[in-house]
């Protein structure tokens, strides 16, 4: 055998534990070996620059008081595992239960050979808001359970620290053009321009100030305003409900309402005829937008427009994996 034939059969075998072959147990493909080991500090270099270009499309937050998280969007997660490369993410078949769905996802990483399978339970019940047919608001729901359970297995493999600096790091950017856009216009237009945002999806500014635990628009702080930014963008582009953004606010209305006299009782206690309020523009059933459809386009915040391609202290408990 002559060298040439003997230097490619060479290249072909792995060289060491981390360029094995492998066998990929998935659908998709089976991987050889790594053709480029990878660089962690290209890797987080490129990661930040990302999360810096999503801004407010790169985190949310959810739950309220004690129990409220923030965590990276499935934009991030995607971005992230794009960016660590040498590595597939694989759904196995979903179970379809009576009352929900659970997906299971697994990922791959390509290179080191690591593989993690994590679960996700998605209810069928979910509430989805919007003027949409049974159908469709089942899609919908589908395609949330979906997205949270490749999202969660991405988060789950890559290093926390680097998820962690990807947060602050697309969070720091928005604060800053928050800021800036605070000095351009004050405080009040501002907290008046998000409170406007909120209720265009259908979020009433009560149910705003309830999650924040704040008594006025005028208390949101500027960090608020940060996880607001995101939480909104979520909502814009389908990735969660408001029920979960915004939580609590139906359970507290209709225990607020039970313990309310209803208009008889009023009128036996009064003696005459009580005019039955109606229900508040704002508070009435909210229309969402259809995600397949994208976003409205709307700026929010003024002019806190992101840059070409595409943010707080920590004031709550951060979960980056679920």
């Amino acid at each position: 055998m002559s060298d040439e034939p003997k230097q490619a059969l060479a290249e072909l075998l792995p060289r060491s534990p981390s360029q094995a072959l492998q066998r990929v147990q998935g659908e998709h493909a089976t991987a050889i070996r790594v053709q480029v080991p990878r660089e962690l500090g290209r890797i987080e270099h490129d990661c930040l620059v990302e999360a810096d270009l999503l801004g407010d499309m790169a985190y949310y937050a959810w739950g309220a008081g004690k129990d409220r998280v923030e965590g990276p969007s499935k934009y991030l997660a995607m971005a992230m595992a794009r960016l660590w490369g040498n590595c597939a993410v694989d759904l196995l078949p979903v179970q379809d239960l009576p009352e929900s769905w659970v997906f299971t996802a697994s990922f791959i990483d390509l290179e080191t050979g690591f593989t993690l399978q994590r679960q996700f339970r998605q209810s069928k019940s979910w509430k989805v808001y919007g003027k949409f047919d049974e159908a469709r608001k089942e899609d919908i729901r589908f395609q949330i359970g979906q997205s949270k359970a490749v999202r969660n297995v991405i988060l789950n493999t890559l290093p926390e620290w680097l998820v962690n600096k990807c947060l602050d790091k697309a969070k720091g950017g928005v604060r800053e053009r928050m800021q800036a856009s605070i000095e351009k216009h004050g405080m009040e237009t501002i907290q008046k321009a998000a409170i406007e945002s909120c209720e265009k999806l259908g979020v009433p500014e009560a149910r705003v100030l309830q999650t924040f635990g704040r008594h006025a628009a005028s208390a949101l702080t500027l960090e608020d305003l940060v996880i607001l930014a995101g939480n909104i963008k979520v909502i814009q582009t389908g990735q969660d409900t408001i029920d979960a953004v915004f939580p609590g606010f139906e359970t507290q209305r209709r225990t607020d309402q039970a313990a309310a006299p209803s208009s008889g009782q009023l009128a036996d206690e009064l003696g005459g005829e009580v005019e039955s309020p109606e229900t508040p523009a704002d508070e009435q059933a909210p229309h969402a937008e259809d995600p397949a459809k994208g976003t409205s386009g709307d700026k929010l915040f003024g002019d806190q427009t992101p840059p070409s391609t595409g943010a707080p202290p920590k004031r709550t408990a951060r979960r980056t994996k679920a």
